[in-house]
């Protein structure tokens, strides 16, 4: 089985339809995240394109000053509130390309005790929003060092794709 998690619903009925002929394929119109979240953020942020991302534009200020009209609302569920609805089946390959949520979402992953569970984890980073290439390099050394400890890299480009597989 195959379970798609696409939070944003111009995405997740695109997504849907594709696979609409595939019983195989189960999409789920939500992301996954280590805790159930449900936040308002500006239409056009969300569907301006392949790469979504969201972060710079979470503050409420900004999601605040967004008519009602133009939001939209995100959904998130806890990764093992996501596993139930996937019949209990644990993934056997996680694919991240979250566009910019890998960020927060690994080590938020990793402190709840969930990276150990995965199989293999694919991950495309991205270097978007506000926070310097500098700083970002850091990251993806820490990010690194903390999958190293149960899984090992397969392959790997910095700022590109990167297949982990358990030890």
């Amino acid at each position: 089985m195959y379970h798609p998690y696409e939070p944003i619903e111009k995405y997740f009925k695109e997504l849907k339809l594709y696979w609409d002929n595939e019983s195989r394929v189960i999409p789920h119109n939500y992301g996954m995240d280590i805790k159930n979240a449900e936040f308002q953020v500006p239409r056009q942020q969300v569907e301006k394109g392949q790469a979504s991302y969201l972060g710079d534009n979470l503050g409420a200020e900004k999601v605040t000053a967004a008519r009602e009209e133009e939001k939209t609302t995100i959904v998130f569920k806890e990764f093992w509130e996501a596993v139930k609805d996937a019949g209990d089946m644990v993934p056997t390959l996680v694919h991240m390309n979250c566009e910019g949520c890998e960020w927060d979402l690994l080590p938020n992953l990793y402190k709840a005790g969930i990276l150990p569970a995965l199989q293999v984890i694919q991950i495309g980073f991205h270097n978007y929003g506000s926070v310097s290439m500098g700083e970002r390099a850091w990251q993806l050394c820490e990010i690194r060092q903390m999958l190293n400890q149960t899984h090992e890299m397969h392959f790997g480009v910095p700022f590109g794709w990167e297949r982990w597989v358990r030890r």
